[in-house]
């Protein structure tokens, strides 16, 4: 069987500037997720199987100065979300650690900008 291909976009690239000035963008290859579990230092890259099968949406976020930076994953993906599906989102700073409120902040507006109905939100321990 061939190696897989860690770099093949798997999901639609999406990066945007959120009025806070935190910049958000999809992970959208194995590879991405891979790269962000190890900068941030949590299990996300255990995660690639969800990437694959298309269940979950993955981003990253980041602070105006870089000072702190956010894991987030939508399950299902916001672009199948309608008004009558759930999203639940898993939250992770640096380590698994929490995050602050200016981040959850950014975290909800990237939710309303891309039209996000109803969420039921849980943080990684």
């Amino acid at each position: 069987e061939p190696a897989e291909d860690t770099d093949l976009e798997l999901a639609p690239r999406l990066v945007m500037t959120l009025s806070g000035g935190w910049h958000a963008r999809t992970l959208v290859s194995v590879a991405d997720v891979q790269r962000e579990g190890t900068q941030m230092r949590h299990c996300l890259a255990t995660h690639a199987d969800r990437l694959r099968n298309g269940s979950t949406q993955f981003f990253a976020l980041q602070s105006p100065c870089g000072k702190e930076r956010i894991t987030l994953t939508a399950t299902p993906p916001i672009a199948r979300g309608d008004s009558e599906t759930r999203v639940q989102l898993e939250i992770a700073g640096m380590g698994n650690d929490g995050v602050s409120m200016v981040a959850f902040q950014a975290i909800t507006e990237l939710m309303h900008e891309l039209g996000t109905p109803e969420l039921r939100v849980g943080f990684w321990r």
